[in-house]
Order: structure tokens, then sequence, then C-alpha cells
């Protein structure tokens, strides 16, 4: 891919209009760029905060490094933000 625009929201938002439409993008770990992985709820039980495991039914884990994530409120915030973006950019 290459990158058109010198200005960060401009690049977000051509980054996401590829992706959302490709179905090719695929989850990665913001650690060590590993693939990251569903995993069952019940084998990250005591590995997340009580509280996210007992709210949150979708859980990723990067074969990599361990790393576990799941998409709370953090994660709305960002997808949130970037679809303003997109909605406001006339790329």
């Amino acid at each position: 891919l290459l990158v058109e625009s010198d200005d960060l929201a401009e690049q977000l938002v051509q980054v996401a209009r590829l992706y959302s439409h490709s179905g090719t993008a695929k989850p990665r770990c913001p650690l060590c760029n590993g693939e990251l992985q569903a995993v069952d709820k019940f084998s990250v039980e005591g590995m997340v905060p009580t509280y996210v495991w007992v709210t949150q039914e979708e859980f990723q884990r990067c074969p990599s490094c361990g790393l576990i994530l799941w998409k709370g409120s953090h994660w709305q915030r960002i997808m949130a933000k970037l679809q303003a973006l997109v909605m406001a950019c006339p790329l």
C-alpha cells in the first residue's frame, strides 16, 4: 500500500477505506505484530481483569507473545474517531 498523504488523518482514512472494503485486514498484535487468534472466553479466565472477563464475550490472543486483547471501551472510542474521520475526509 502506498500511503499518498502526509496528513495523518488522511492516511488513516486511506488505510481504513482500503481494508474495510477488501476484507483482507487481519488483526495484529500491537506489541509484536503477530496475527491475533480468537480464543474461548474460558481459556483466559484469571488472565484478564475480573470486570473484563465478566463484561466481555470475545477475546483474542497473540500466539507469538501471549498478549490477550478484547474490544472494550478503548476500542469503541478508536472506532468512533476513525468513523468520524472517514465521514469527514473527501478522499
